[in-house]
């Protein structure tokens, strides 16, 4: 009979330690792939050499900036230092 508890005993320490390990990768492998998604979501796409002319082009038409950004969606932002750049190197 003490076999028999001292087996079980042993073989449900055994499930508990591997469970606790599993969720453990689980929860890492998670924390990972989030990681990964928020970078992936927080580094904005580069703008292609069209939409680059087109934004600077309806600024020097007079259009105003925060409509040109909103009609481009881009930031703001984007905008000023894409504008900047442009007279910073004389290129866009």
């Amino acid at each position: 009979m003490i076999d028999k508890t001292q087996k079980f005993i042993e073989n449900l320490f055994i499930y508990i330690w591997n469970t606790i390990v599993l969720r453990i990768k689980v929860r890492t492998l998670t924390m990972i792939d989030k990681t990964q998604k928020f970078i992936e979501d927080s580094m904005p796409a580069p703008l292609d050499y069209d939409l680059r002319t087109k934004a600077i082009e309806a600024v020097k038409r007079g259009e105003k900036k925060l409509h040109v950004a909103q009609m481009l969606n881009i930031s703001r932002n984007t905008l000023d230092l894409r504008l900047n750049s442009r007279i910073r190197d004389r290129d866009l």
